[in-house]
């Protein structure tokens, strides 16, 4: 019990530090890119957590990205609200697009399995 609730933490403590390196490195590049490409590094962070931690932290990776992209990145910063339809709709499309990207690997992974 304790071993699987320590594998279980440290999975969803991965996806956390993914998440945190993928802002840290997209707020570097702040001064190089501006407001755009607000989405840029945290694809990459979301797909290799669910790579190597499995569904449930990739999708709790995706929804930590969502956030923190609302609240840092989109305008109004330190907000939740977001100002404009279009950076409304562009994380819409960044949520689907990495969900996708998800569920393709759960269904892929079941037919190397049933192989």
């Amino acid at each position: 019990m304790i071993r699987s609730t320590r594998t279980i933490a440290s999975r969803y403590g991965r996806a956390v530090l993914a998440i945190f390196i993928a802002w840290l490195v997209r707020w570097s590049l702040a001064p190089a890119v501006g407001d755009q490409a607000p989405y840029v590094t945290f694809v990459g962070a979301v797909l290799i957590t669910t790579w190597l931690s499995g569904l449930g932290p990739g999708l709790f990776a995706l929804v930590l990205s969502v956030l923190l992209i609302a609240y840092a990145f989109l305008p109004p910063a330190n907000s939740f609200r977001i100002a404009e339809p279009t950076e409304a709709l562009g994380l819409a499309l960044y949520v689907v697009a990495v969900a996708v990207c998800i569920g393709v690997r759960p269904s892929s992974r079941s037919r190397r399995e049933s192989r």
